[in-house]
């Protein structure tokens, strides 16, 4: 890591970037807590200071206010879990950069979906195939549309990346409430629950647009988070 690329939370705003000596001058005057979110390259999330020794090394662990965590029981977040005091900066993405994501995702898969049915529809024609093949060739191309986007949301949003391509390019990553790396069968049971956020006439993707943490029923029901990727 550079001692010169750090950035810091204040209100909900990046500010940087600045070194730790500026950092630790930061905490001298009271500007910046052991509390307060900071990030520089090679971390994949924003972590509060107290987690970075280097930037704190001289406050006892046990003056430090509660760690970046989400806790386990019902709370002021809902049946789900609720943040801590230091995890209120969280920067989540909100409804209108989602669905910029989601537009995205949308239109590579629609790609997608149309070159194998193009190539399905050619298949057959050169075969001469029947009414009855060719109506199985399009419903076997449409287990299988739905099996890509399945396996495309599931593997990308449990990689490393946290994302996929539409939510990379919108600089969006989704996390469990720990604000760690969603494991395979996390990120699918999300996909799956998509299901449920657009039978209810698109309500529950709408819900990331007024809830408290930006949740989508889909967030809800896998326990999982959108938030801005750290720079």
């Amino acid at each position: 890591m550079s001692d010169d690329d750090w950035y810091y939370l204040r209100s909900g705003q990046q500010v940087g970037p600045v070194d730790v000596a500026q950092l630790r001058d930061l905490f001298g005057s009271g500007q910046l807590r052991p509390a307060d979110l900071v990030w520089t390259e090679g971390l994949q999330s924003w972590v509060p200071a107290q987690h970075v020794p280097r930037l704190f090394h001289a406050q006892p662990a046990q003056e430090m206010p509660p760690p970046l965590e989400f806790a386990s029981q019902p709370g002021a977040g809902g049946m789900l879990g609720y943040y801590t005091p230091a995890r209120e900066q969280v920067p989540y993405a909100g409804f209108w950069m989602r669905f910029g994501a989601h537009l995205l995702d949308q239109i590579i898969l629609a790609a997608v979906q149309y070159s194998t049915l193009f190539a399905a529809v050619r298949i057959a024609a050169a075969a001469d195939a029947s009414d009855t093949v060719q109506a199985a060739l399009q419903g076997l191309n449409s287990l299988a549309f739905m099996m890509i986007g399945w396996l495309y949301y599931a593997f990308m949003e449990s990689s490393s990346r946290q994302a996929t391509l539409g939510e990379m390019a919108l600089g969006i990553i989704v996390v469990d409430y720990a604000g760690q790396r969603l494991t395979f069968g996390r990120a699918s049971g999300r996909h799956f629950g998509k299901i449920l956020s657009g039978l209810i006439c698109g309500i529950g993707f709408m819900m990331a647009g007024w809830t408290a943490r930006k949740q989508a029923l889909h967030d809800q029901l896998a326990s999982t988070l959108v938030v801005r990727k750290a720079r």
